[in-house]
Formats: structure tokens, sequence, C-alpha cells
């Protein structure tokens, strides 16, 4: 049971972390790639 929960937030996070990218993607109006490299550059 513990690890639906898990799943669960990982889900979540993924979600929110796909929406995040599109939104700066289009703010900044800049490239794919140039966003999840800014991206993953903000999660280390």
């Amino acid at each position: 049971m513990l690890r639906v929960y898990i799943l669960i937030v990982v889900a979540g996070l993924a979600e929110i972390g796909g929406g995040y990218l599109v939104w700066l993607w289009l703010r900044n109006g800049k490239s794919v790639v140039n966003t999840c490299w800014s991206f993953g550059q903000c999660l280390s």
C-alpha cells in the first residue's frame, strides 16, 4: 500500500514539473532543449 502512495506522489511531481516546463517554454520563448536544461539546473 505504501508503494501506491509513493507512486502517486511521484506521478504528481512529474505532472507539476511537466507543466512548469511548458510554462517556462511559453514565457521565455526559448527552445525546448534550453528549457529542459534550465529546469535540470534548478533541480541540482
